[in-house]
């Protein structure tokens, strides 16, 4: 099992740390450059930004972990069990969403980093997605890697460049073929 000691021990910092590769696109604003908390806002709060803006895409670039809470039998207390094993890279599109589809299938095609999970990509219905969708933009929520994942951790720290720019270069031949 692998221990997370510290949910940020790879935060998406590293990652959103490499803006000159999303300045290059030149078709959106970043709303954050690290790991934030947002008092009593959701997501939605960005789409709210997208709106006004006239945003045509909206990214959101995230970490995934496989947990679950367990009762241990020892103690009768909750626990949080870890899943080493299951790991990759995914982008999530909004279930129907044929401009986040294709969106995600552009991003997922340009990453070698970090296995795909699957195909690369997955339907999901998500708030923040379903919100930008009503706007007729393409919306994606990107699963870089797993933090209870060993080797995606690892990867992500060596190579966070290297994916920043591979997620870049998925937007811009998005961009470019819409």
């Amino acid at each position: 099992m692998f221990e997370v000691r510290n949910k940020r021990v790879v935060n998406l910092t590293k990652i959103l740390s490499y803006e000159t590769y999303f300045d290059n696109i030149d078709c959106g604003d970043m709303t954050r450059s690290g790991d934030i908390k947002v008092d009593d806002k959701k997501l939605s709060w960005r789409v709210k930004k997208a709106k006004t803006e006239g945003a045509d895409m909206l990214i959101s670039i995230h970490l995934n972990s496989a947990a679950r809470e367990v009762v241990n039998p020892e103690t009768g207390k909750k626990e949080i069990v870890y899943n080493e094993e299951v790991r990759g890279f995914v982008v999530l599109h909004q279930p129907g969403d044929t401009k986040g589809l294709k969106l995600a299938q552009a991003i997922a095609k340009e990453q070698n980093v970090i296995p795909l999970k699957g195909q690369g990509t997955a339907s999901q219905r998500l708030q923040v997605l379903n919100e930008f969708r009503k706007t007729g933009g393409a919306g994606v929520l990107i699963e870089v890697g797993y933090i209870t994942n060993s080797q995606d951790v690892q990867a992500i720290k060596e190579q966070a460049s290297k994916i920043a720019s591979q997620i870049s270069s998925g937007i811009i031949n998005y961009y470019n073929n819409k």
